[in-house]
């Protein structure tokens, strides 16, 4: 027996608009403030790849583990525009994107949130790695 049409509609929905968050199509506010947490958490992954292939860094480990930290929130809800700071905090990744829980089953949904950390270790490592060692800065002068 085949369904009717009033019975079963196949129906296929992007999942960015069923989750109703959507990053482009907002105020210019939230989109810059989307690209700084991209940046921050970029620069993190990429100095936790780059601190693991570096032979000239002792404790290579722990630097990759604390470049994926992020320190104190910066914290924007997305739905409405509110944002904080948390000062003390740790963060891991860098970066997060959530949906608060609603207290009940069945309410209705919550706001989105973007929140990110400051991973500091990451730029530390990204610094220093990019300037001349003592050797290469008076070989560079000599020439």
């Amino acid at each position: 027996m085949e369904p009717s049409d009033s019975q079963w509609h196949p129906s296929w929905t992007w999942p960015g608009d069923m989750s109703g968050f959507h990053v482009f199509g907002q105020p210019f506010g939230h989109e810059i403030f989307f690209l700084v947490c991209l940046a921050f958490q970029l620069a993190s992954f990429a100095a936790a790849i780059l601190v693991l292939f570096d032979r000239r860094r002792r404790f290579r480990l722990l630097w990759s583990l604390g470049s994926i930290v992020g320190f104190g929130k910066i914290i924007m809800n997305w739905t409405s525009g509110e944002w904080a700071t948390f000062p003390i905090s740790i963060q891991v990744p860098a970066l997060r994107v959530f949906r608060d829980v609603p207290a009940a089953w069945g309410a209705p949904p919550s706001d989105w949130f973007v929140a990110f950390g400051i991973p500091v270790v990451a730029l530390v490592y990204l610094v220093i790695r990019w300037q001349p060692a003592a050797g290469e800065a008076d070989l560079a002068s000599s020439t």
